[in-house]
């Protein structure tokens, strides 16, 4: 069983791993969102951060538990919430978790199956594995884009607003 210290040092000794992400990964990921929501009037977010803060890594929890807490404290701080159809979603990395979270706002409750979500988060972990975290991204994105675009679609002569920034957060 884990302690909170080996946890703490796991997370201390990740701090700088956003640090090591790829040159111009922000740029290719701002530009990925940007092309999928010129066909949804949904926002898209990426929270990318190296490690959970000390404050959360010192409660008595379960790490998944601690990781959900985590993403939904920065879908409300990030006021992804706040969007105007209610169609925000965040896609929270952990680096020193490997650990992928989504949270979305109430418009998209209905909108999948809670196993959609699941599954895909699931995806996204396996490709960041496999391969790069940028690819698992991207699968999110190729992956959530049609039905955003079905369920949110921008009606005709309408321009999008965009809401929240595209560019990922990385912290």
């Amino acid at each position: 069983m884990e302690t909170r210290l080996s946890r703490w040092l796991r997370h201390r000794w990740a701090d700088d791993a956003v640090g090591q992400l790829p040159s111009g990964f922000g740029e290719r990921i701002a530009d990925m969102i940007r092309n999928s929501e010129r066909s949804h009037t949904a926002e898209i977010c990426f929270y990318v951060e190296s490690s959970l803060p000390s404050s959360t890594l010192w409660q008595r929890c379960e790490m998944q538990g601690l990781l959900k807490q985590r993403a939904q404290q920065l879908f409300a701080t990030q006021r992804i919430w706040d969007t105007e159809h209610n169609n925000g979603v965040l896609l929270y990395i952990c680096l020193a978790e490997h650990a992928v979270e989504i949270v979305f706002d109430r418009a998209l409750v209905g909108m999948q199956e809670p196993q959609f979500w699941d599954s895909l988060a699931q995806e996204v972990a396996a490709q960041w594995k496999a391969t790069n975290l940028e690819r698992g991204l991207t699968t999110f994105v190729d992956k959530i884009t049609p039905k955003l675009a079905a369920q949110f679609p921008i009606e005709p002569g309408k321009i999008n607003a965009n809401e929240l920034s595209d560019s990922p957060h990385l912290g």
